[in-house]
């Protein structure tokens, strides 16, 4: 069990993300089959969240991926798409997954972006709401990994 304050961020090869990107997201696909079409656009960044008593080259315990990417109907000057937020079964609740997300407010922030936004399954709303994100539009079904809605935040 890892609690709050107990690990550390940095930023990592998107390959990095994969295996737990595939473990808590998609774990009916492979590795191969969970690499983003952004994964390697130029712009996109990811990190990675370690244990403060294990190595950087040991299994992250949670993963954000971020990638420039408009939404058709959110106008922005430059917006970034939050894919691949996960984080490890042994590692919720302590504040992870709110550190990568500010985390990658920061560096979007830094690179000018003014727009964040994602598809947030529905068990997430009340975490990134908790964020400051909004909701935009009506839920939607993701096969086979259920509902989902857009959401948002201007920067």
């Amino acid at each position: 069990m890892i609690f709050k304050n107990q690990f550390k961020i940095k930023e990592v090869d998107f390959r990095d993300t994969l295996s737990l990107r595939c473990k808590v997201l998609k774990p009916h696909l492979t590795e191969q089959e969970c690499i983003n079409p952004g994964d390697l656009r130029s712009g996109s960044f990811h990190f990675a969240a370690f244990s403060i008593n294990s190595s950087f080259d040991a299994e992250p315990l949670g993963i954000a991926s971020f990638e420039i990417e408009n939404h058709p109907q959110l106008k922005a000057n430059l917006a970034y798409r939050l894919r691949g937020m996960a984080t490890d079964e042994s590692a919720r609740n302590v504040g992870l997954g709110r550190q990568l997300v500010l985390l990658g407010e920061t560096k979007i922030r830094s690179q000018n972006g003014d727009l964040l936004w994602f598809n947030a399954r529905e068990i997430a709303f009340p975490f990134y709401q908790s964020l400051g994100f909004q909701s935009w539009g009506e839920i939607f079904d993701i096969s086979p990994i259920g509902p989902h809605k857009v959401m948002y935040k201007y920067l």
